[in-house]
């Protein structure tokens, strides 16, 4: 595929999301003068909350933001200049560790543009990971399933960094779509320490943080810089065929173990590791109600993904 159709495409399709979103560019400089209303940001957070999927409907994430609450007072311009060092120096840091370890020639140290848009931007969102705690749905769960769910466990928290930067992204995504859609523009920036420990200059950042996003009007964009250094065409994304992999599920290895299912759900006493785990506590619960089996009985004849389909509908 020639990489110049791998940029930005201009499809003809009839889907305003994709025009939407194809529309969105790296802020370098935003607009200092244009300052949208607070309101219309809280608005639009909560709005992006509202549509935004979350495993269990926990959102395990707090959002940090910064704003320009008192007109004139530099206190907000000196914490994002603090916030923009931090970024700034994670930034050299990791270039003096390649370079340690003979992975690059230098480090010369370069101020990144990408990362301006920071000390310029009117709204700075700082997303962490946030310790839940369980709707009623997910404690009747706790209490008559033996669920466990890691967002509510201090300890556990680090276990799910992966789901938690992912529900992150599943955000910014929904707010990008919306910010977007009232002429905002929003940039991201996710070079900085990961580790809390990092962060002892930042009351707010107690636990990890995962993204770093900026939201205003923009004024120069790094689009603008590349067209007027004749690097746009050079910017381009990678083939969807090096991305997209169709499974081959014709020339698979067999599973490590195979677990007789049918047998597994009847409280085979094989299953069987944990004290008191018999049949009398592998039953499925009835929400809402009392804990009770369901009336569908398993047997070797039963096909098991039937049994599973019957599950989803009983109550």
């Amino acid at each position: 595929m020639n990489k110049e159709k791998l940029i930005t495409k201009n499809r003809e399709v009839t889907s305003q999301f994709y025009d939407t979103l194809n529309q969105r560019k790296q802020v370098w400089l935003y607009d200092r003068k244009k300052i949208p209303t607070k309101e219309k940001i809280e608005e639009l957070i909560t709005m992006a909350l509202e549509i935004t999927p979350s495993k269990q409907n926990y959102q395990p994430y707090t959002i940090n933001i910064l704003s320009p609450d008192k007109p004139g007072e530099d206190k907000f311009q000196k914490e994002k200049l603090k916030l923009w060092s931090k970024v700034v120096g994670n930034h050299h840091a990791i270039e003096d560790r390649a370079l340690a370890q003979g992975k690059i020639k230098d480090s010369v140290h370069i101020v990144n543009r990408n990362y301006q848009h920071m000390l310029s931007a009117p709204y700075v969102l700082i997303f962490e990971t946030r310790l839940c705690k369980n709707n009623d749905y997910m404690e009747l769960g706790v209490q008559e399933s033996s669920h466990f769910a890691e967002q509510v466990i201090e300890t556990e928290l680090e276990s799910i960094s992966t789901l938690i930067s992912m529900e992150v992204g599943l955000f910014a995504h929904a707010l990008t779509g919306l910010c977007m859609e009232e002429g905002l523009d929003i940039s991201f920036t996710s070079c900085f320490p990961k580790r809390p420990k990092r962060w002892p200059d930042f009351s707010y950042v107690n636990r990890e943080p995962h993204l770093i996003m900026s939201i205003g009007y923009g004024d120069f964009y790094r689009m603008n810089f590349m067209q007027k250094s004749d690097q746009e065409k050079m910017d381009w994304k990678p083939d969807p065929k090096d991305i997209i992999n169709w499974v081959d599920v014709d020339n698979q290895p067999k599973t490590h173990k195979d677990i007789d299912w049918i047998k597994y759900l009847n409280g085979d006493d094989n299953f069987v590791n944990q004290k008191n785990q018999g049949l009398e506590k592998r039953k499925f619960v009835i929400r809402g109600k009392q804990v009770g089996e369901l009336e569908t009985n398993i047997n070797d004849n039963t096909n098991l993904v039937d049994f599973l389909d019957k599950m989803v509908y009983k109550k």
